[in-house]
């Protein structure tokens, strides 16, 4: 008899074997004692190892068969290709590609759940729902001033919009799919000349080129009218006659006068004066103010609240 055929012949199995107890098997040969063992206890011993030895090698050739692949004396893999091949149809049989949940850098163990909850693609990580991906029928919005953008389910592209026309009014801003910039240019003084002349005289300073331009008298009174305490000279053609503005502020103690000077003395005379009360006062317990005593060089203010306030006076005059 060949080895590999001793896989299915068993020991004794057409002799008489004894039937051996528990107790007996635990014992091993000495239950015997020095007695030599009789054929029937020596079948026993060995057919049991048969059976045992038998019955590994019918399950490996369940395996075997069940893959196509019967096993043989000089092949030694058998066993291995027939549970691969059982592997690979498992794989096969999935329809797609398992993908490792977890331990890789910077990632626990925790058990991912993903599935389709009817209208969109949802996430759980053991027992915390996450909701919906993020992806999932979100708008990409452009911001003020630009343009595009739409859901994740495609590319998209964010432009920035027409900017508008700048005008002299145009500040900093975006809104809708536009912007504009504030328009902030001003004239400085330049080596060289100026680009303002008059009758092809250049300037080498704003305030020649000002003066070539003939806007002094108007620079002039732009700046006495821009202070709370000023006058303005309208002036003849021959120069002849000043008819002079006056205005100021000046603060009068309470049911008191205050003699004050004009921004500028008249030549001549004080033709007129008026005044009123720059706070606020009770319409019903206070007196009001005026204006007395004119001559070229001032007037006396004088007002009838309980407090010190401030008094605003006008006065024409030559």
């Amino acid at each position: 008899m060949e080895f590999f055929q001793g896989f299915t012949v068993t020991w004794a199995a057409d002799g008489p074997v004894a039937d051996l107890s528990e107790e007996a098997v635990r014992a091993g040969w000495g239950f015997i004692g020095q007695v030599p063992p009789a054929v029937e206890q020596f079948n026993a011993v060995h057919r049991g190892d048969g059976l045992r030895q038998q019955w590994l090698y019918n399950q490996v050739k369940g395996v075997t068969n069940a893959a196509g692949m019967p096993l043989a004396a000089d092949a030694t893999d058998t066993l291995w290709l027939a549970i691969k091949s059982k592997l690979d149809l498992k794989q096969d049989g999935l329809g797609f590609m398992p993908v490792q949940q977890g331990g890789g850098v910077g990632q626990g163990n925790n058990k991912v759940f993903i599935g389709w909850s009817g209208s969109t693609l949802q996430a759980q990580v053991e027992s915390t729902n996450l909701g919906s991906f993020v992806f999932a029928g979100r708008q990409f919005t452009a911001g003020a001033g630009l343009t595009g953008g739409g859901t994740l389910g495609a590319d998209r592209v964010i432009a920035m919009g027409t900017p508008s026309a700048i005008t002299a009014g145009s500040q900093n801003a975006a809104g809708g799919t536009t912007h504009t910039h504030a328009f902030n240019v001003q004239l400085q003084e330049m080596g060289g000349t100026l680009p303002l002349n008059k009758g092809g005289t250049g300037a080498t300073t704003v305030g020649q080129a000002r003066s070539n331009l003939g806007l002094d008298p108007f620079a002039a009174i732009a700046d006495a009218m821009m202070s709370e305490n000023g006058f303005m000279e309208l002036v003849n053609g021959i120069n002849s006659f000043r008819f002079i503005i006056q205005w100021g502020v000046a603060t009068v103690p309470a049911d008191s006068s205050l003699r004050i000077s004009w921004p500028k003395p008249f030549p001549t005379a004080c033709l007129n004066a008026f005044s009123c009360l720059g706070f606020i006062f009770s319409t019903t317990g206070d007196a009001g103010c005026s204006i007395r005593d004119l001559d070229a060089n001032g007037g006396t203010l004088l007002q009838g609240t309980a407090t010190p306030g401030i008094v605003r006076y006008f006065a024409i005059g030559y």
